[in-house]
Parts: C-alpha cells; structure tokens; sequence
C-alpha cells in the first residue's frame, strides 16, 4: 500500500477547517458588478477579475491555477484582504502551512482587528507543531465564535497527540548532565516564560494556568514540580525575579494584569491591571518593570506598585 500520501487526523481536520473558508469569496460572477465593486473599494479592476478567474478555478479543484491567479492580484493590490485570505486558505487546504501562515499574518498586519485571519493563522500555528504560540494567538481574538471553539478543540487534540508521541522520542535536557524524567517533561503543557532565584528554576505554563519549580539537585524522579495554582493566574506569559522582595513577577496574557508571588509563603499580590495583552516582562534598575503589551503595540514602564509612569 502506497502511504507516501496519507494524511493524520490532525491534517484532516486542519483542511476541513481551511475547505470551510475559500467559499467565502466576495467576487460577483458578473463582470459589471465586480467593476463596480472595485471602483466602490480602490481595487483596480484587473486584480477583481483576477480574483474572479481564481474563484472559477477552485471550484474546478484547479487549485494551482487559483493561487497562480490570486497571486497575480495581490501583486497588483497588497492590501486586496479578499484576495490574501483566498490565498491563505488555498495553501492552508493543501497542508502548506508556512506559506498559508505568510497571508494570514499580512492581513493581521493590515487589520489588527481581523479576527478570522488570526483565527486562521493559529490553525496555521497548530499545522507547524507551533502549539504555544497558536494558543497565544487564540487568547488574542475576544469572542468565542463557533470557529473560534473548534480551533480550539483541534489545538487540545493536536496538544494530546504531541504528548503521546513523546512516549518514544529523547528526553531533553533540562540541566548540563542531567536529563528530565518523562513525567517531569508531559507536566509542563505549554512552557511560555521561564526564570531563576539563583537556585531554582520557575516555568510559567499558560494553559494550566500555574507555574512549575525545578531544581539543579532535584531527584530525577520529580524533575519538576507545580508550585502555584491559583484562580489569579490567566494565561501566564512571562515571569521576572526581583531579589530584593523575593517574589516572582508574572505577566498574566489573557486578564491583562501583573502579579506578584512571595517565593517562601507563595502569597499571590495583584500589581497591575488593565494591561493590554502582556506579553514579556522584565525588571530592570530600580525596579523599574518593562512591559511589552501586544493589544496596544507598545513597550510600557511601571514601578514595583504597578502604577504606570
């Protein structure tokens, strides 16, 4: 039997999520009115039939026609949005993710508020194995659509099938000489931000909402251990040690806040609030916080209160 073309469960649902998308073409049939559109618009008329002849080639399944034609268009017009989603999805229906990945991140950069593009490019995120950052990119969209939760679903199972296959694959290497236990490693779901004391190791997990320790000394068996769980924490991006409190400082993704975490009685203090999407965070002199936050663009100072300045 012939497997050179079969595909997993994961890439046969990526591409009925990518079939459900090409349908969406906005092009008329009619060459008078998609003239029309395109004075209404900006888009020249040459790019409009361009995409029109696209349209006409999928759905014959003559997808390599299609892209050539959509190409074409957005070669003429680099923010004709019709033609880099069509574009998108074509590549994404065909399992080629990066390229998929490449139009749905222009049109994000053309509309940071598109929703159905991000949405795309997490599905895209999900067929590079990227599984923390399509799960980043999902925190990023506000309403939980019907799409919205099925990418979803394909992330938890995608994560899942991941996991199992880490049942024959190496163990990396956490420390010089010494090797995580399987356990240790299957605990830490999505590792998105890490820090030191001086002697142990924090790992901020953003899907379980806590944080792992492990140390240098740690018998092999317990390799890495949760330190916190608490209802304060919401998609933890990224973490800071400040020496002189002995605290953590967290960046929470999804509520748009900054915590503070007593290393020795492991009480949880809210700094900040209504923070844009923070993303990364470090503490530099003075304590003075650095905080870059992806809803607003922008890279902003705090003090060890949380008040901006």
């Amino acid at each position: 039997m012939n497997t050179a073309n079969k595909k997993s469960p994961l890439v046969f649902a990526i591409i009925a999520l990518a079939s459900l998308s090409f349908g969406t073409l906005s092009v008329s049939a009619e060459p008078t009115k998609a003239e029309s559109k395109a004075v209404q618009t900006g888009i020249s008329k040459e790019a409009f039939e361009l995409h029109k002849q696209a349209f006409k080639a999928a759905n014959k399944d003559d997808f390599t026609a299609a892209i050539g034609f959509l190409q074409r268009a957005v070669e003429l017009e680099p923010k004709f949005s019709d033609a880099l989603y069509n574009l998108g999805s074509l590549y994404l229906h065909q399992a080629q993710y990066q390229d998929a990945y490449f139009y749905f991140q222009r049109l994000v950069t053309i509309d940071h508020k598109d929703n159905q593009a991000r949405l795309q490019k997490a599905i895209c995120l999900i067929g590079l194995k990227n599984f923390p950052e399509a799960g980043l990119e999902l925190a990023k969209i506000p309403n939980e659509t019907e799409d919205y939760l099925r990418v979803n679903e394909i992330l938890e199972f995608a994560l899942s099938k991941q996991l199992d296959r880490l049942k024959d694959s190496p163990i990396p290497t956490l420390y010089p000489g010494k090797s995580s236990t399987l356990k240790a490693y299957r605990q830490i779901e999505s590792p998105t931000g890490i820090t030191s004391d001086g002697e142990s190791i924090y790992i901020a997990d953003f899907f379980s909402n806590s944080i792992r320790r492990s140390a240098p000394n740690a018998a092999e068996e317990n390799g890495s251990e949760l330190f916190l769980e608490s209802p304060l924490l919401s998609g933890p991006s990224s973490l800071a040690f400040d020496p002189v409190s002995n605290a953590l400082i967290v960046a929470n993704y999804r509520s748009g806040s900054l915590l503070s975490v007593n290393l020795n009685s492991k009480e949880v203090t809210v700094i900040a609030t209504e923070l844009k999407k923070p993303y990364a965070i470090y503490l530099g002199a003075r304590n003075k916080l650095y905080v870059s936050e992806q809803g607003k663009r922008t890279v902003s100072v705090l003090d060890w209160t949380g008040s901006a300045k």
